[in-house]
């Protein structure tokens, strides 16, 4: 993952994780990128030190014990086989640092993409099990280590709607206008700051055709949010890109290129991807 990427990205899983288990923050410790070593090395997970005598009854959370260790992949990145083993590394790196108790450790991947290949070498190549518990969360069984692997975009909007939708191809008006209401409607706003910016700067069009049609009360609170973290100005220039986004959409309909579309809309074509992909979604 480009450190641009990463920047990107792994703040607002770090905001989002805090997010879906919101009812047991007092009882959880969230580290980001956790210290390996006393030198300047640090790993890119996520570690989630859990209290002994409390149960998790989120879904992402049942797995949890005293220590769990977490890796995100974005929707830019895969989960791999050598991903696999290199996170595994660490929980023995980690359990020495720690001292702590082998049974007391598990590990969580999350990613958009189903990792068919890594399943496969799973199975055929370790002989483990994998149970799909509930739609997108998959327990691999066979290894003295609890491991889950999270399939998020398969997640319910219900029961993981923070989680589900981290992600640059949001294309429902009722999703933008579930995570702005539930934005809205909390107070621990330095945490769902981290994850809404992303949103706003990866699903910039969807969230301004929300707001052009929210009711008087959603679009005041979302106004005096912008303006107490300075985004105000950057949203309104942002704004700006609904005609050449408009333009680019009919010129998708007619089959122009990528390239050609970009010269003429001056959008980037990781922008122009995006809205082709949902025009495939659409069409189907």
């Amino acid at each position: 993952m480009a450190e641009s990427e990463k920047r990107n990205w792994h703040p607002a899983f770090f905001a989002a994780m805090q997010i879906e288990l919101e009812a047991y923050r007092d009882k959880l410790t969230f580290t980001d990128e956790f210290q390996l070593t006393t030198d300047p090395q640090k790993i890119d997970v996520l570690v989630i030190k859990k209290e002994p005598d409390v149960r998790i009854e989120k879904n992402i959370g049942r797995i949890f014990r005293g220590h769990n260790i977490i890796e995100y992949k974005s929707v830019t990145d895969y989960l791999s086989i050598n991903d696999f083993y290199k996170v595994y590394g660490y929980a023995m790196i980690y359990k020495q640092l720690e001292n702590a108790d082998i049974s007391d450790i598990t590990i969580t991947f999350v990613e958009t993409r189903h990792p068919r290949d890594l399943f496969k070498h799973l199975c055929d190549v370790r002989g483990y099990k994998i149970t799909e518990t509930e739609s997108g969360i998959y327990y691999i069984e066979g290894d003295f280590l609890p491991i889950q692997i999270i399939e998020s975009k398969k997640l319910s909007d219900d029961e993981n709607l923070w989680l589900k939708n981290l992600r640059n191809d949001i294309d429902e008006e009722t999703t933008a206008a579930k995570i702005l209401e539930g934005y809205t409607g909390n107070d621990k706003k330095h945490i769902y700051n981290m994850y809404l910016r992303t949103l706003l700067d990866e699903n910039t069009n969807i969230f301004l055709e929300v707001l052009n049609v929210a009711n008087v009360a959603l679009k005041d609170g979302l106004t005096r949010i912008f303006q107490d973290n300075g985004w105000i100005d950057e949203f309104k220039s942002e704004g700006g890109q609904i005609k050449a986004i408009e333009v680019a959409r009919e010129m998708i309909s007619d089959g122009e290129s990528v390239e050609k579309i970009s010269r003429w809309t001056k959008l980037p074509m990781e922008r122009i991807r995006q809205l082709q992909n949902q025009n495939l979604r659409t069409a189907d």
